[in-house]
């Protein structure tokens, strides 16, 4: 900052006295690219900041811009002193700023420090979760399926029960029509043989009634 403050000699005019305009313009516009680049610099860490504390230190610096500011755009004879002490207002207030970073950052470390391990532990219960859930959805399709099954193999054996029992009452009532068409197959021939025999013997002399065939004994 020493360096930084010192009166540019090549500034002199021609006459050789001080060029107050470039000797403003050497001297506001390091300040102010300095003074900016800090500000840019607190900008970015910002974030580790107190909100309330940040937002005091960062008024204060700008309210002693401003007198400085205030300081330098009344400038009088007594130039060099003047911007001499606004200069210096800005250097301690610089060191000031500069000298409590460390300490800002030293406090925001556990905070950060507890934010990450509160990160890792909620990403770990979010997979302890979805694991527990991806478990429990595969163990309730398996006991569907298993479930599904037993109504398939349930099912499957009614169909076939009643399969069965439909092929035996089919069997028995093939085989009682079978019988009924044999039986009456068997009555139908003994009873033309009855009317055949009737009819030859018939046709030889007049048969009596009890040679009648026994439906034609009850003809009327």
């Amino acid at each position: 900052m020493e360096n930084f403050i010192q009166l540019n000699k090549p500034g002199l005019n021609n006459q050789g006295t001080i060029d107050v305009e470039a000797f403003l313009t050497a001297r506001l516009d390091s300040v102010r690219a300095k003074i900016k680049a800090q500000l840019s610099s607190f900008d970015q860490r910002a974030w580790t900041f107190d909100a309330a504390f940040y937002e005091e230190r960062v008024s204060a610096t700008l309210r002693k811009m401003k007198e400085a500011y205030a300081v330098l755009e009344k400038l009088d004879l007594d130039l060099q002193q003047r911007v001499d002490h606004a200069l210096d207002i800005l250097e301690e207030r610089y060191d000031s700023l500069t000298y409590s970073l460390p300490h800002i950052n030293a406090k925001s470390l556990p905070f950060l420090e507890r934010l990450d391990a509160a990160v890792h532990i909620l990403e770990q219960k979010y997979e302890e979760l979805e694991c527990a859930n991806l478990d429990r959805f595969e163990r309730a399709v398996d006991g569907a399926i298993d479930a599904t099954m037993r109504k398939i193999e349930e099912v499957d054996e009614r169909i076939s029960e009643a399969v069965e029992s439909a092929n035996m009452q089919y069997g028995a009532i093939k085989k009682g029509v079978n019988d009924k068409i044999l039986q009456a197959a068997e009555t139908a021939h003994t009873h033309v043989d009855a009317i055949k025999e009737a009819a030859i013997e018939g046709a030889k002399r007049l048969l009596k009634y009890d040679e009648l065939p026994e439906d034609w004994q009850h003809n009327q």
